[in-house]
Order: C-alpha cells, then structure tokens, then sequence
C-alpha cells in the first residue's frame, strides 16, 4: 500500500534518559499526550507546538536551544557572510564557557557563577549586535540572516533562561 509519513518526538530527561515517541502527525497533540502533568522547564527548539504546550500549562517554563538559533545563521552564511560569522564567533564563546563550566568539580552555584561573568555579556554582545544589524542594515525579509535574528529575537526571553538556571544546559 502507500506508506504515509511519521514523525519521532526526541525527549531527554534531566537524568539523562532519552525516549523516542512516534506519532503518525506532527500535532501538538501528541506533545500533550506524552508530557502530561510536566512540570518544570522545557528545552526545546522553535516549533510552534511546545510554545503552545507552554501556554497551556502555567508551570512550565519555556528554554530555548542555542544549537538551533546557532544553526540558522550557519545556514546564513552564504547569504551574509561576514554578519554571520561574527555571530557564529560569539556563539562559540558561550559553547566555550559551557565546556569549562560543566567541568565535574564545578558546582551549580559556580556554573551559575560564570554563566554571570562571562555568558551574560556574550548574550547580551549578541542581542544588541543583531538588533542594531536589522535596524541599520535594509535586508529583505527573505534574506537568511534576517530571519535567523528574527528567529533569535522572538526567542529572547527562552534563550536567556539558561543564565538564572544552572540545570538549563544551552541545546
């Protein structure tokens, strides 16, 4: 017969446990389904379904992953290619920070720490970059690098959520 699509719903718990739902459609509903009575912060990408699920569920607290964002201005880069990497540099600041925070001896209380220190200016460096780059730069929308800031900024507050929670990981 014909084959139909299918999609996986990627989880990993915060003790390190990984499962894999399969769900014949890409509807929030499935996400409904396997995270009932969840509690706590949600890491996850931009689709549109965990925004949802978040909405509906008063305690949960949206995160974003920094991989993702990251990613759309890899994919950039052809585009803009100056402009992007200069953002891919400041993004691998943070990645960096993170290898040496997450060292074993490191607290959370010394990994919140350092994520004031040195991460809070590189977000905040990439923020005001990306803002001022849309405002001072006449990109169409269409551009890669347009929508790569636009992504990042309309993820703001969940991109930050990293830097007051220790147990948040950037991806």
């Amino acid at each position: 017969g014909k084959m139909g699509n299918g999609y996986y719903w990627a989880l990993y718990g915060h003790q390190h446990e990984s499962a894999f739902l399969y769900s014949p459609t890409r509807s929030g509903k499935a996400l409904d389904e396997v995270l009932s009575g969840f509690q706590g912060t949600l890491l996850s990408d931009g689709y549109v379904a965990y925004e949802s699920f978040v909405k509906k569920n008063p305690g949960v607290t949206a995160a974003q992953c920094w991989v993702h964002t990251r990613r759309n201005f890899i994919d950039s880069e052809r585009v803009e290619p100056e402009k992007s990497k200069h953002v891919i540099e400041l993004l691998r600041g943070l990645f960096e920070v993170e290898a040496v925070a997450r060292a074993p001896a490191k607290t959370p209380l010394d990994l919140l720490a350092l994520r004031h220190e040195v991460s809070r200016p590189i977000v905040d460096q990439f923020f005001t970059y990306i803002k001022a780059e849309l405002e001072r730069t006449a990109l169409l929308p269409s551009n890669p690098f347009v929508q790569a800031c636009e992504y990042a900024l309309a993820r703001e507050k969940q991109l930050r959520v990293f830097l007051e929670d220790p147990a948040v990981p950037l991806d």
